[in-house]
C-alpha cells in the first residue's frame, strides 16, 4: 500500500498517479495528515459503464476544501477525522460497500442519488441507468456505511437505506418517509421543530429511499442539547423508528 503523509494535493482528479490501478479500479493507498484542495473523484462520469471503483484506502487526519465525488463505486475505505474548510463535500450518485467514517468530521457531507445535479435533472434518461445499477449493487451489500463511531457537524445521506448503515442507535436515529409525511412538527413541543421539519422535507423531496438516518451535531455546535431533548419526545410519540 502506498503511503502519503503531510502532502497537499491541489486541483486534480484522484487518479492512477496516486492509487495503484487495475483497469478502472483504483486502490491501495493511505493518506496521513494530507490536504486536498479542489480535488475530485469520478466527477465527469456521465455513463454508468464508465464509473470507477476505489477500494482499500485509508484517510487519517486529513483536510479538504472545494472537493467533490462523482458516481464512483467506493469500497473498503476508512476515513478518520476529517476537516473541511468553509465548504461542503457533495457526493453525487456514488455507491458504498464497507466504508467507515470515524472520529470527528467537521463541515457538511451530502450524498445524493443524482449522478450530477444539473445533467440528471435536465436529462433524466442519463440518470435512470445509475438508479438501476445502484439498486442492483446494493442487493449484494451486507452493509454500506458505518457511522457508529463518527461525530459530525452535518451528515446527510440520501442515497443509502438505513438498513445498510451501521449506526449508534442511542444518538443516530431513523425517520421513515411515512412518518415524515404525516407529522405536525410544531404540535409536538419540540425545542427545535424547524430542524426536524427541514429533515422531513429533505427526505420527502430529495431522496428516493424509504427512510433517512439523522445524526446529532457536534457537541460544541448550536442545537446539540435541543437534539437530544427532541429525540426523547419523538421516540415517545413513536415518530422515530424503535431500536
Amino acid at each position: 500500500m502506498k503511503v502519503f503523509e503531510e502532502i497537499s494535493f491541489h486541483s486534480r482528479h484522484l487518479d492512477p498517479s496516486i492509487f495503484s490501478r487495475r483497469g478502472a479500479e483504483y486502490g491501495g493507498a493511505e493518506f496521513r495528515k494530507c490536504h486536498f484542495d479542489g480535488c475530485s473523484l469520478s466527477a465527469c462520469t456521465k455513463k454508468v459503464g464508465r464509473r470507477v471503483t476505489v477500494r482499500n484506502a485509508v484517510f487519517s487526519d486529513c483536510s479538504i476544501i472545494g472537493c467533490g465525488i462523482g458516481p464512483a463505486i467506493i469500497e473498503d475505505i476508512i476515513i478518520k477525522n476529517l476537516r473541511m474548510h468553509g465548504t461542503s463535500l457533495f457526493i453525487w450518485g456514488a455507491v458504498f460497500r464497507h466504508v467507515e467514517l470515524r472520529g470527528t468530521i467537521t463541515g457538511a457531507i451530502k450524498a445524493s442519488h443524482l449522478f450530477d445535479l444539473f445533467r440528471a435533472l435536465e436529462k433524466p434518461h442519463l440518470q435512470e441507468p445509475f438508479d438501476e445499477a445502484n439498486t442492483e449493487f446494493y442487493k449484494s451489500v451486507d452493509w454500506a456505511l458505518d457511522i457508529s463511531k463518527g461525530r459530525f457537524s452535518d451528515l446527510c445521506i440520501l442515497n443509502v437505506p438505513s438498513r445498510l448503515i451501521r449506526r449508534d442507535p442511542s444518538t443516530q436515529v431513523v425517520l421513515t418517509r411515512e412518518k415524515a409525511a404525516s407529522v405536525a412538527w410544531k404540535d409536538l413541543g419540540l425545542k427545535d421543530a424547524v430542524h426536524w421539519r427541514v429533515w422531513s422535507d429533505i427526505l420527502l423531496t430529495e431522496s428516493k429511499e424509504p427512510d433517512i438516518v439523522i445524526v446529532p451535531p457536534l457537541k460544541r455546535n448550536r442545537g446539540y442539547e435541543e437534539y437530544f431533548h427532541d429525540i426523547g419526545l419523538l421516540r415517545e410519540a413513536g415518530i422515530l423508528e424503535p431500536d
